[in-house]
This record gives C-alpha cells, sequence and structure tokens, in this order.
C-alpha cells in the first residue's frame, strides 16, 4: 500500500498536471500536494475518504479552502454526477473512482482556479481551515522547489 495515494494522484490528475504545469509531491501517504506558481491543491486522505484543499501562497495568513465543497454549491451546474457508489470498494479502486471523478470535475469547472486565478475565493462562504507547522512548513517547501525547478 505504500504510495498507492501518490500513484492514484498522478494517474487522475496527469491531463491537469500537464496543461497546468504542476508538480506533484508528497508531504505523507496520505496527503499529496499538487504546486503551481502561485497555489497548491492538496489530496487528503483519512478515516473520512478523500478531501480537496486549495492553498493560496500569495495570502499572507496560509489558509485551506475546501475545493470539493465550493465546487459543488458554487458550480453545480457545470459538474457532471452521476450515481456509482464505490464506499464497500477495495481502496485500490475507490481511489481511482474518487480521483479520477474530482480531477475531470476539476478540469471542467475550475479551469480558472487552475490557472492561478484568486477571484473565486472571494465567493467563497465557509470556514476557511488552519494551517498547521508541518503543512505549512511542506507547501512552503513545494513552492521553493518548484521555483527552482522553473
Amino acid at each position: 500500500m505504500k504510495d498507492i495515494l501518490l500513484q492514484k494522484v498522478k494517474s487522475a490528475f496527469s491531463e491537469i498536471v500537464e496543461k497546468y504545469r504542476l508538480e506533484v509531491k508528497e508531504v505523507d501517504k496520505n496527503f499529496i500536494i499538487l504546486v503551481g506558481s502561485s497555489y497548491a491543491i492538496g489530496v487528503l486522505l483519512d478515516k473520512d475518504g478523500l478531501a480537496y484543499m486549495y492553498y493560496d501562497f500569495s495570502a499572507p495568513i496560509k489558509k485551506g479552502y475546501n475545493l470539493g465543497l465550493f465546487l459543488i454549491q458554487k458550480r453545480r451546474d457545470q459538474l457532471v454526477f452521476g450515481v456509482d457508489d464505490r464506499s464497500r470498494s477495495p481502496v485500490d479502486e475507490y481511489l481511482s473512482h474518487n480521483l479520477s471523478i474530482f480531477a475531470n470535475q476539476l478540469f471542467s469547472a475550475g479551469k480558472d482556479i487552475l490557472r492561478g486565478e484568486k477571484s473565486w475565493i472571494n465567493n467563497y462562504q465557509w470556514p476557511s481551515v488552519t494551517v498547521n507547522d508541518e503543512v505549512l512548513s511542506a507547501l512552503l517547501c513545494a513552492k521553493q522547489q518548484f521555483k527552482a525547478t522553473k
């Protein structure tokens, strides 16, 4: 099971990574970040499933924004829904399926977000997540590494 999330994220988000020139970094086995020049998207796996967080590098105080919640609440009309419950599937299949669905939704309804535009944050109505020291350190390190390779 080692690195399964990393492998699945790379596979599901390959088109987004290539088109928007993102880098994929593993923070730990349950936390992967897609790093761009001005933001990162965190993919987190915990006992409740997958979560997708957006981190704005340009903000003076780093916060996490629930990207999945935003897309469902504010861009529902641009999303494609289907009924296919994989919650009882093996973890490998569950991850592949759910990561692919979210990547497709983000690609279709979040092109502005992927381009690095920030205006959508003004429409974010939910509490943001405080970034802990471990995540902040990983984000800052990933940002520096991204700049060094470009």
